[in-house]
């Protein structure tokens, strides 16, 4: 009933409407038009996700309204926005992945408790797993913001891995850290940031040392040193598995169905090539299944 008494309100205002009023209206409404399609191309324009305006009204645009996340795939479970077309997920069960392991109890507290020290954490993860990264991040170019906290990285970016240990009279940095004793370990990563935690640096370690297994290798690595010599090497294999996976998840490929071309590139084996004592460094090849792990240990904690 409201709507029709609406209705009929608004049809009875236009009937008597002069001819004169009915133009001013019409005048308006172009106007209206005019300015919500200005509006639209400066927001949908060319770049525009890289020319954020606060007064522009992005959520009332249609083409920002993908509605709400409140589909579930029947394949994988993943919550979907209710216009995202079908198969982004998992290609409609073609792709299927393994559960995420269980993190330790440790750990899962630090990331989801909201206790003072696991706050603290929270807030400067990327600082703490900085201290346990073994191998340094760069880049073509990088340039830093004038007033922004970010920076740009141009061109490719890249992993970079010294030697086993430092050159003589040079602290130990990234790698080089886990080839030291415990203590000092833990006294080099809470010297290069004062502000972090020595407790929970001392609990992270303790984490790694019985989880992930690159830190466990280089343990061994260590015990079986030749002293006095410096022509050893450690080499993480590209082919080889870890021990309880499956056979068939590091398989090469067996046709010719992916090709990759390699512009003045060896074309061998891309292991990582750990020598004893060397200035220079050594860049990891990003299909190398150790890229992400050395670099984000807190999140690959098992390696």
């Amino acid at each position: 009933m409201h709507l029709e008494g609406r209705r009929f309100r608004y049809t009875m205002a236009r009937v008597a409407e002069t001819s004169l009023a009915r133009e001013e209206r019409l005048k308006r409404r172009r106007c209206q038009i005019n300015q919500a399609r200005n509006v639209s191309n400066s927001i949908i324009g060319p770049r525009s996700a890289f020319c954020y305006q606060p007064s522009n009204d992005y959520l009332g645009h249609s083409a920002f309204s993908m509605g709400r996340m409140e589909k579930v795939c029947n394949y994988c479970g993943a919550k979907k926005w209710s216009k995202e077309p079908l198969g982004l997920c998992c290609s409609n069960g073609q792709v299927k992945l393994n559960d995420i392991d269980e993190p330790p109890r440790i750990l899962k507290e630090l990331l989801i408790e909201r206790d003072p020290r696991s706050i603290h954490f929270q807030k400067n993860i990327r600082k703490y797993n900085g201290c346990f990264a073994m191998t340094s991040f760069g880049g073509k170019e990088i340039r830093e913001g004038n007033y922004m906290p970010t920076y740009k990285v141009h061109g490719q970016i890249y992993h970079l891995i010294g030697s086993l240990l430092p050159p003589s009279d040079t602290r130990a940095q990234f790698l080089q850290i886990y080839f030291t004793s415990e203590e000092e370990q833990l006294t080099l990563r809470h010297d290069s940031a004062p502000s972090r935690k020595r407790e929970i640096l001392e609990t992270l370690q303790q984490i790694l040392r019985e989880n992930n297994s690159y830190v466990r290798s280089f343990t061994t690595a260590i015990e079986q040193m030749p002293h006095n010599k410096d022509n050893y090497k450690i080499v993480i294999h590209a082919e080889q598995r870890p021990l309880g996976e499956h056979r068939g998840r590091y398989n090469a490929p067996t046709t010719s169905e992916v090709a990759v071309l390699m512009v003045d590139e060896d074309c061998g084996f891309r292991d990582i090539v750990l020598r004893s004592r060397d200035s220079t460094f050594q860049r990891i090849s990003e299909l190398h299944r150790s890229y992400d792990p050395m670099q984000y240990p807190l999140i690959y904690i098992k390696g």
